[in-house]
């Protein structure tokens, strides 16, 4: 049997699915980052031509038995109702606004912070993009993608370690821009069961790996998939010295019991103090 394999988003839960990697979400601060009232607007779907279509404009022959309501999404005034993506095979593709997802209960029209929040669009072919609210910071990307069960079949390695690794690294320059240089390659993965490529890279504050992370997944044919950074450049601005210190301390002296290796360490923001803090892996 063929499953369709979409990723799963969401705060500590946003990198797809598959994987042990934690990529959360949370907030940054400013008050030039509040968000204006939601406009009501419902979109709908049309089964037949796979278009997107809004109430005003479903009287052009369009019968309302094929339109399908699309999940409820929060709609913002503010923000850009299209604009171009990069798909996974590097191509420019016109997307379209659908609404504005939150995560953790995030109360989204009086957020000031803008991590847990993201404006989803999607193109043509149902693919997902979701961007950094009122930004264009592109923090995932992912269509669907059919695999068998593990039980039916084992897919043997088709493609080398280098050669995905290079796949992933021109993805995410093309993403990225000059930002890339501020992350760095971790590992490849291969999931024989299903025939797909995991690629990650870290984002350090000195030594400390952060929850900034990067995953680019490859199907069968070595082709990107998905993607997914939802901390992506949360930290810039930050050092060492902004850790905090006791936190820091406790994971530190962890590590020289013998008790974990330096680069279990992970840096993230408390959501409630708003403070860099040191964890470790439960």
């Amino acid at each position: 049997m063929k499953r369709k394999m979409m990723a799963l988003t969401g705060v500590c839960l946003s990198v797809i699915m598959l994987t042990g990697i934690i990529v959360s979400a949370d907030m940054r601060t400013g008050d030039e980052k509040k968000m204006a009232e939601p406009v009501e607007e419902e979109f709908y779907y049309n089964n037949e031509n796979r278009k997107m279509f809004t109430d005003e404009e479903t009287d052009g022959g369009i019968e309302q038995a094929l339109l399908e309501a699309v999940p409820e999404l929060s709609v913002y005034d503010n923000v850009k109702k299209s604009r171009m993506a990069l798909n996974g095979t590097g191509e420019m593709e016109r997307v379209r606004y659908e609404g504005t997802r939150t995560f953790e209960n995030m109360d989204a029209a009086t957020a000031e912070e803008s991590y847990g929040v993201y404006d989803e669009y999607s193109d043509h072919d149902d693919s997902t993009y979701y961007y950094l609210h009122s930004s264009d910071k592109l923090c995932l990307f992912m269509r669907e993608y059919e695999y068998k069960d593990a039980e039916e079949v084992t897919l043997a390695r088709t493609y080398s370690e280098h050669m995905v690794k290079d796949t992933a690294d021109a993805y995410i320059e093309e993403v990225l821009g000059d930002d890339v240089s501020k992350y760095s390659f971790q590992k490849t993965e291969y999931q024989e069961q299903k025939g797909i490529y995991l690629v990650t890279y870290v984002r350090r504050i000195g030594e400390y790996i952060t929850d900034d992370l990067l995953a680019v997944f490859l199907d069968r044919n070595a082709e990107v998939y998905a993607f997914s950074a939802m901390n992506r450049d949360r930290y810039d601005g930050f050092d060492v010295d902004d850790i905090e210190t006791q936190s820091l301390n406790n994971a530190l002296a962890a590590i020289e019991a013998g008790q974990y290796e330096m680069d279990d360490i992970r840096i993230t923001m408390d959501a409630e103090t708003q403070q860099l803090v040191a964890v470790l892996p439960k």
